[in-house]
């Protein structure tokens, strides 16, 4: 064997050598990899990777603090020597429940089976609730004069809707002549018909009902006395004009009364014509 045999094979030994030392320095010196699911990496020297999570240094800090992330929140890991490590399927679970609906925020909603056909028109209605001129909630107060066979007393008075179709309230009668006045109290109670004959129009309202009062009449001199406690019946009707104002009629029937001359002059039967406001919304 030649001397330049034995060199070369000598040199070659110590290429292969060399070559080794290069390489495992070259992987030692190569850092970790650990890919995020938000897209962020980390260049880490990987201490230990358990089943929920990765413990690690910073490879910009090899000898630091040992950090700590968790699997679900790493897609991957590429180690220094090449392999790789996926994480993906842990991460995806855990995200799975959060994931936003793909549906666009502008994309237009179907039209309900609710949404009128092309060409129909809706039908305005009014501002009031049920569409009835009597409403509960919604006080009406009224005035009007009276035409008994003898005198034409004035009245006024207030009816509270206590439902859609009862109102109570009271009313003063009053009238004055030859030195005698009169004023008589009653309490009232009306049950109002529009719903029960299912009335179309708003603006009417029909009703019967009963007034229970009691007369004070005094004379010109200084003289007083009062009357019986009498109850009538009264059938009335109202029409709205507008929103709250119309004129009302109505006919009162004395049905328990001792002494007419204080009710209605000696007259058993009453009309009334006057106006109605009512209140409220």
């Amino acid at each position: 064997m030649t001397n330049s045999f034995k060199g070369f094979c000598l040199l070659l030994i110590l290429f292969g050598i060399l070559s080794d030392e290069l390489s495992a320095q070259t992987t030692s010196d190569r850092p970790d990899i650990i890919y995020k699911i938000d897209n962020t990496n980390i260049l880490a020297i990987i201490n230990e990777v358990t089943d929920t999570e990765v413990v690690y240094r910073r490879a910009s800090n090899p000898t630091g603090p040992l950090f700590r992330t968790r699997r679900s929140e790493i897609q991957s890991v590429r180690y220094a020597n090449g392999e790789t490590e996926e994480f993906t399927k842990i991460s995806v679970v855990a995200a799975a429940p959060h994931v936003a609906p793909t549906r666009s925020p502008y994309e237009p909603l179907k039209p309900t089976r609710y949404e009128p056909r092309p060409g129909y028109k809706l039908t305005a209605r009014r501002p009031s609730s049920g569409g009835y001129a009597f409403e509960r909630g919604r006080p009406v107060f009224f005035g009007g004069i009276m035409f008994p066979s003898e005198i034409t007393p004035f009245t006024a008075g207030v009816e509270f809707a206590a439902s859609n179709v009862i109102g109570i309230g009271g009313r003063i009668w009053y009238w004055s002549k030859g030195g005698t006045s009169d004023i008589t109290v009653q309490a009232i109670a009306n049950y109002h018909l529009a719903r029960a004959f299912n009335a179309q129009n708003a603006k009417v309202d029909p009703y019967v009902g009963l007034a229970i009062g009691k007369t004070f009449a005094s004379y010109q001199g200084g003289g007083s006395e009062s009357g019986d406690i009498a109850a009538n019946l009264q059938l009335g009707f109202r029409y709205l004009v507008n929103e709250k104002v119309g004129p009302y009629a109505q006919l009162g029937l004395g049905i328990v009364n001792k002494d007419q001359t204080f009710m209605y002059g000696n007259s058993s039967a009453v009309f009334e014509l006057g106006i109605a406001v009512k209140l409220g919304r």
